[in-house]
């Protein structure tokens, strides 16, 4: 059976199982801690040892505000998982979708598997790189292994099937997500629900090369695109660095290249030379080859 093929079928077999999970509200809270390393710290312990705070609200609604001049350095994010009668990935999926995401970097390495298990996670603030639309980056992609299990298999699978991790990301992007506001990419199935259970529907779907591109150039430098701190610096208010509390734009800005391609193209060469290209000239120079 030809590759292309044998991986729509695996697609196809588990899309009808995983719908989105449905539950918005996460709990986050914010501390500082003084320790160099990032420890895992439990929430009675954000609470009472450090004098932090933990709130339930939906999304991370509130947590932009929490943080503004108050010079904190750690925050907080627990997962409850989801208690309807779904199907759920399973805890060495999840695992491997955190992996996945370390060695892109859409998140940092110092993420435990241990906290996976537990379902609680801490993010460094003193982080080289952090901004706004990185922490919302960050936070988003954890919370995915909960909220979007059909997204995270599909990605899982085509990255097995030997599919660029990004590719795979905008093209799960498209058959799973529901709600794009939630994502850090601006890209979701259509609605009325666009089915994709055969094989022709799969790779007639559009690939956004664009998409691809903007999710590598952003990860791979995010500083360069969102110069803003999340910590206040002596003197200054971080009012102006925290106005705007989301991710998509400052991913999507790092190209303007909107080219369109085939689903059925994924295998090609040519674009993943363009997504690992450092600008839009050397991209097009491959995309132009592209039948």
């Amino acid at each position: 059976m030809p590759k292309k093929t044998k991986l729509a079928k695996e697609i196809i077999k588990e899309i009808p199982k995983y719908n989105r999970c449905g539950i918005y509200e996460v709990r986050f809270g914010s501390f500082s801690d003084s320790r160099k390393q990032v420890y895992l710290v439990e929430a009675d312990k954000v609470k009472n040892e450090f004098k932090g705070t933990i709130k339930k609200n939906v999304c991370f609604r509130g947590l932009d505000h929490e943080l503004k001049d108050k010079g904190l350095n750690r925050v907080y994010m627990a997962i409850e998982d989801c208690t309807k009668a779904l199907p759920r990935i399973t805890p060495k999926e999840k695992k491997q979708w955190i992996e996945l995401a370390q060695k892109y970097k859409l998140l940092p390495e110092y993420v435990k598997q241990s906290w996976v298990d537990k379902g609680e996670y801490i993010i460094d603030l003193r982080d080289k790189n952090m901004s706004p639309s990185l922490l919302y980056a960050y936070l988003s992609i954890i919370r995915c292994n909960r909220d979007e299990p059909g997204f995270v298999r599909s990605v899982l699978i085509m990255v097995d099937h030997g599919v660029n991790y990004y590719i795979a990301f905008a093209l799960a992007s498209k058959m799973y997500i529901t709600n794009s506001g939630h994502h850090i990419i601006n890209v979701c199935r259509r609605y009325p629900y666009m089915a994709t259970n055969t094989t022709k529907a799969i790779f007639d779907m559009d690939l956004e090369i664009g998409v691809a591109i903007s999710l590598r150039r952003y990860f791979d430098n995010p500083k360069k695109w969102d110069k803003r701190d999340v910590i206040s610096k002596p003197g200054q208010s971080t009012n102006q660095y925290l106005s705007r509390w989301g991710c998509h734009d400052n991913i999507r800005a790092t190209t303007k290249i909107n080219t369109k391609t085939k689903a059925s193209n994924l295998y090609s060469p040519l674009i993943i030379k363009a997504i690992m290209s450092d600008s839009d000239g050397e991209a097009n120079k491959h995309l132009q080859k592209l039948k």
